[in-house]
């Protein structure tokens, strides 16, 4: 018997059916799978770090170019535009200067100085957001060095005063950006410092201003600010407050000389001193010449009382008025002029003969010179003079008067100060139960205006031309009375009011709604130089606030018998409307709630007196010499502005 034997599964010649061997699956291939993760995991981390790293690269080149432009545009005010006189700069002008580069770059100074907050160690600890920085600018001076305003602390920008010898600017900038994938390792957000200067001159040498020309030693001094008025001319057009080195109590008057004019040599401080009078121990300009458009500084009380003789002719310098800073007296000088002298002493008198001003700051004028013109025979038609505008009308006072419980009149005094042709006005404010109330003005008074809200509060106005002779008192009543009304009164003076049609425009209105806003609708005046006078009252004990605009003229209180103890509270202003038209509303405040009135009158002025002149014959004009002309000046060089030297945190 035959017998068979299955083959073993560990025998290698046998075979699985259909006679393919089955391989084993290799047990190293699953660690295979993990280094890959791992290895990829690296690779993402690496370049989050890559992204992050060019990211912060990229901002912090982007913040130094923003610190860099911040601090040239700080240079370029502090050197005032290029044209080598920081007359007009102040230390104001430069921080503007530095953050409004900054703002255009779309970032916000968030502290620092200048904003009275200091800057924080890091900006992230706030945190900041990616447009706000933390900023700190400090003055540098000629050598690029940082100025210090005591001891070893940094002069500021933003400080409030500017140092003389600033030269250039340097801006330390911090701000906290995000991280792009920093968060996931436990660090989203990251601090940028950086620092950008300009400023300092070229290398070698530092150069030194010429003076063009140098201002000769001089016992004299003219004064800029004449008698600290421009010499009567409109201080609003002709004084110059801002000067050297940002100090306003320099300042000088333009076109205060003409070329020709007597003017006063200061050399002690006597009469018109270049302090206007106010200081003697002021001795004038003395000792070393100085630069054009620079301070000058000379010890309180130095100087001398002038030469025994004077020369014929000086050149002189044009000094600021004088800024007493402790025992020192600072002034700006400005310009030269050339004066032939009359009267030597004291004062020394002379005049100017020409002027040397590189700068233009135009204290003297040229004279005008006369052209000779054939004139023509006089005839017989007058010429007409130009229509004048007419002077707004004043106020000159006002008197008040309360008047509590049941009553159904109020006397109201008048100012002994009333003159003829004055122009008298009645305010009379009668509280509650004057529904449908009619008032009654003595015997030449005229009514303006009769405003009632309901049953609440009445304002009537009424006006007078006074005749010069007034009685003490004039007496206002009203019917019906139905109860108990309190009542508040005011009689204003306005003097040069037109008496033939004293009232130009008149409007009112009344509210029956409690509110602390008391409004008299705008009005339309015909005239110029109309004087609008606002009238407001208000059912309260309280305070009224005119309109803005308006000068407040009176302001009265009153009440409290009667009805509940009702009060009122009256008030009274007016403003000047230079044109003909429409005011607009105009809204007094009170600081409690109540029912009110308010009213307005434009007041007419007197018009312009029209005059006729009378032709006189008029003489053929004769050339007069002409001033000796000034010399030509040339301003002196300033330093050159270049690129900052690599100096960045």
């Amino acid at each position: 018997m035959n017998a068979y034997a299955a083959p073993s599964s560990r025998d290698p010649t046998s075979r699985p059916r259909g006679g393919r061997q089955r391989r084993p699956f290799p047990a190293a291939a699953g660690q295979a799978y993990l280094i890959v993760a791992i290895v990829l995991v690296a690779l993402c981390g690496i370049l989050a770090l890559a992204v992050d790293v060019g990211v912060t690269t990229y901002q912090y080149q982007s913040l130094r170019h923003d610190a860099d432009s911040a601090a040239f545009a700080g240079a370029f005010a502090l050197y005032g535009g290029h044209s080598g006189s920081r007359r007009s700069l102040t230390d104001g002008d430069v921080y503007t200067a530095i953050t409004s580069k900054l703002t255009a770059a779309g970032l916000t100074v968030a502290s620092g100085p200048g904003t009275g907050t200091p800057a924080p160690v890091d900006p992230c600890r706030i945190p900041y957001l990616s447009s706000q920085v933390a900023m700190t600018a400090t003055y540098l001076d000629a050598a690029n060095a940082v100025i210090t305003a005591t001891g070893t602390t940094p002069w500021t920008v933003g400080s409030g005063s500017l140092p003389p010898t600033a030269y250039g600017v340097d801006v330390t900038l911090g701000t906290c950006r995000s991280a792009a994938f920093g968060g996931v390792l436990g660090h989203p957000n990251y601090t940028i410092w950086v620092d950008g200067s300009a400023g300092q001159p070229l290398n070698g040498a530092l150069p030194t201003p010429t003076p063009a020309p140098l201002i000769p030693t001089s016992p004299y001094a003219v004064a800029a600010a004449p008698n600290g008025n421009c010499n009567g001319v409109d201080t609003t057009a002709n004084l110059t407050t801002t000067l050297a080195l940002g100090d306003n109590n320099q300042f000088y008057c333009r076109a205060a000389y003409t070329i020709g004019m007597t003017v006063t040599l200061f050399a002690t401080g006597v009469g018109l001193g270049n302090d206007y009078g106010n200081d003697a121990s002021f001795k004038g300009y003395i000792g070393s010449p100085w630069t054009l458009g620079e301070e000058g500084t000379i010890k309180a009380g130095g100087g001398n009382n002038g030469p025994t003789s004077c020369p014929a002719q000086v050149t002189a310098p044009l000094i600021s008025r004088v800024d007493h800073v402790g025992n020192s007296e600072n002034f700006a000088i400005l310009a030269t002029v050339v004066v032939n002298i009359t009267s030597c002493g004291n004062p020394t008198t002379g005049t100017i003969v020409s002027v040397c001003d590189p700068y233009g700051f135009g204290i003297v004028v040229a004279a005008p010179t006369p052209t000779p013109t054939n004139t023509p025979p006089p005839t017989n038609t007058p010429t007409p003079a130009p229509t004048s505008t007419p002077v707004p009308a004043g106020f000159r006072s006002a008197t008040t008067a309360t008047q509590s419980g049941n009553s159904d009149s109020l006397s109201l005094p008048v100012s002994a100060g009333v003159q003829s042709n004055d122009l008298l006005i009645a305010q009379v404010t009668v509280g509650r139960d004057t529904v449908g109330a009619t008032m009654t003005a003595p015997p030449g008074w005229q009514p303006i205006r009769v405003d009632n809200a309901g049953n609440s509060i009445t304002q009537g106005l009424f006006y007078r031309v006074s005749s010069g002779s007034e009685p003490s008192s004039y007496t206002f009543s009203w019917t019906p009375t139905t109860g108990h009304a309190n009542a508040e009164g005011v009689m204003a003076d306005y003097a040069g009011v037109d008496p033939s049609s004293p009232i130009n425009a008149s409007s009112g209105a009344a509210s029956s709604t409690s509110s602390t806003s008391i409004t008299a609708p705008g009005l339309t005046t015909t005239t110029f130089n109309a004087t609008v006078v606002g009238f407001f009252g208000i059912e309260t004990l309280t305070t009224i606030s005119v309109p803005a605009g308006e000068t407040q003229r009176w302001t009265a209180q009153g009440g409290g018998s009667g009805n509940g103890s009702i009060y009122m509270t009256v008030s009274g202003g007016d403003q000047v409307q230079g044109v003909a038209g429409a005011t607009g509303s105009l809204v007094a405040t009170a600081q409690d709630a109540g029912y009110s009135v308010g009213q307005a009158v434009a007041l007419k002025p007197i018009p312009p007196v029209p005059f006729t002149a009378t032709p006189t014959a008029t003489a053929t004009a004769t050339p007069t010499s002409t001033a000796t002309p000034s010399p030509t000046c040339t301003p002196p060089p300033i330093p050159t502005l270049v690129p900052p030297a690599p100096h960045h945190g």
